[in-house]
């Protein structure tokens, strides 16, 4: 007390609040906050999933520390219970199979309620729109928003075990953003859950600057067990990272990495030699790709079943040949501007890939001769066929024949489809329910066909057609009984006040204009709470 009363007590205190201030440490989040990807990554121990790396030691409160969670939780009967559950999740994770086996790995009905009487007090924080309660916080005056499945009782089992997988099923509908910066924020009970091995196995770090190799390769030496990441945007990931990333996660099945243009053959060779499981392997916009690497996916990946390969400009008919003999599989393929890929591909997915159901040629220099070996795809539901230059209408109808799953047809951007091939569509396309018409070169006919010969289709995009006049709009709504959306974008001779007269008779069918698009907008930010304001820009 005697510093306190001397005239120099009030600079002594603000010295030692100086001192304490420097020795806070500081990092850099990757999210902007305190998150648990941070802990994750600045950690020294490598996680929940090795047990043998778990310390623990008795304060002098009677807690115990965990030096992977890095906070202190009661001490009962001499165990931690931080430690005791995150013990339980390395031993016993693995073999989690059915419900009835969750009851041997889930903690005790004591350790819950020490973590409910904890988190009790401090869930009230919580936004109510993002993360309803679980049964076991109802007393907090938490309202429920979201639509969350009711956990099934299983035989044998706690009411806390029920509560537990309902709060796991809870934080199972938020994005990693929203678990690192609010879920494990709310309490030492959430906190644990979002550790929870099942809530880290999908990684999505898309658009995230701040990671790079680093980031990679401790989250791979950690996190084991990933089976699904992305990358996309992400301009300080290199094949290194990618690499290692791969080598210590031999059970990843989806892959993601758009526009990483600084990544090349080494990322996917080593994806390919590490990751035989893999199913998805989206890389669109990779200007260093080149054949090697679908080669050795098709030697080494033959359960791939959806690739996209759009904007890879190095990648030739050799590469998307051996990746079709590899990848039997094979049930989605995009490949867009692929100025080397040719009928020798599309001949080759057809003849190798039997199971295709979505496939894309959007800008690649195909031909009408290449187009009809796809009238062997029978389990065919979606076909883009976007600015193919040498696309014929005889061509397309056959595919419309032959193809009767076909569900999705995008004809845009193709000046060579006219009112005839549309009339044929309409008629053959039993199961269609999509058609994407965006400057074509049809008129008013091809709309009253469609309303006059089809009973499935929903969606008609005829966009930029300059002979869409108000007789063809005003037809196709009037006789269509599944019309949902009509694309009516500059279409200029459509007139706005017929438009307006459309919305009102037949309110079950979106039609898109410019001035109905902008009405929409607005409509939806007036909902949102937006109000113009009075300032001088507005």
């Amino acid at each position: 007390m005697g510093h306190l009363l001397s005239k120099n007590g009030y600079r002594l205190k603000k010295r030692t609040r100086k001192l304490n201030h420097r020795k806070k440490k500081k990092r850099n989040c990757f999210l902007q906050g305190p998150c648990m990807l941070c802990f994750i990554v600045h950690s020294n121990s490598s996680g929940l999933d090795d047990d043998s790396h778990l310390e623990a030691s008795i304060n002098g409160n009677g807690c115990r520390h965990n030096s992977v969670t890095g906070i202190s939780v009661p001490v009962v009967g001499g165990v931690g219970i931080g430690a005791a559950a995150a013990s339980k999740f390395a031993e016993r994770y693995v073999t989690l199979g059915p419900p009835e086996d969750c009851s041997k790995f889930l903690l005790s009905p004591r350790e819950l309620a020490l973590w409910e009487g904890q988190g009790r007090s401090l869930l009230s924080a919580v936004p109510a729109k993002l993360i309803p309660p679980p049964a076991l916080f109802r007393t907090a005056g938490v309202s429920v928003t979201l639509p969350i499945p009711v956990p099934v009782p299983v035989p044998g089992c706690t009411s806390d075990y029920t509560e537990m997988v309902g709060s796991r099923r809870v934080l199972s509908h938020l994005t990693v953003k929203e678990r690192c910066l609010c879920a494990s924020l709310v309490c030492k009970y959430w906190r644990d859950l979002c550790l929870d091995f099942q809530f880290w196995k999908q990684i999505d770090l898309s658009g995230l600057q701040q990671v790079n190799d680093d980031l990679l390769v401790k989250i791979a030496s950690r996190r084991q067990n990933v089976t699904e990441i992305n990358i996309s945007d992400c301009r300080g990931v290199h094949d290194h990272g990618v690499s290692s990333l791969a080598s210590h996660c031999p059970g990843l099945q989806k892959y993601t990495a758009y526009r990483c243009k600084q990544l090349g053959d080494t990322s996917l060779l080593a994806l390919a030699a590490h990751c035989p499981l893999l199913v998805k392997v989206h890389v669109g916009n990779q200007d260093k790709l080149t054949d090697e690497a679908l080669k050795k996916l098709g030697e080494h990946c033959s359960e791939l079943k959806d690739i996209h390969l759009g904007q890879c400009y190095s990648i030739t008919d050799e590469g998307v040949v051996a990746l079709a003999r590899g990848c039997p599989k094979l049930q989605r393929l995009y490949l867009q501007e692929n100025k080397m890929v040719t009928d020798q591909s599309m001949r080759a997915v057809a003849e190798y890939c039997p199971e295709l159901q979505f496939v894309g040629f959007m800008g690649c220099p195909v031909t009408s001769q290449g187009v009809i070996h796809l009238t062997a795809l029978r389990n065919l539901s979606v076909l883009d066929l976007r600015h193919i230059s040498e696309l014929n209408n005889e061509t397309v109808m056959e595919v419309v024949r032959k193809c009767r799953k076909l569900s999705s047809l995008n004809l845009c951007l193709n000046w060579s489809i006219n009112d005839r091939c549309v009339e044929i569509i309409a008629k053959e396309g039993r199961s269609l329910k999509e058609l994407y018409l965006v400057s074509c070169k049809i008129t008013d006919h091809a709309l009253i066909a469609i309303g006059q010969y089809s009973s499935t289709i929903e969606t008609v995009d005829a966009g930029w057609c300059k002979d869409i006049t108000d007789q063809g709009a005003t037809q196709i709504a009037q006789s269509s009984k599944s019309l949902r959306y009509l694309g009516l974008m500059r279409c200029d001779k459509v007139n706005e006040e017929t438009v307006e007269r459309l919305v009102v008779q037949y309110p079950h069918i979106v039609f898109s204009t410019v001035m109905q698009d902008c009405k929409r907008t607005l409509e939806r930010a007036y909902q949102m709470g937006w109000s113009p304001n009075t300032s001088n820009t507005s």
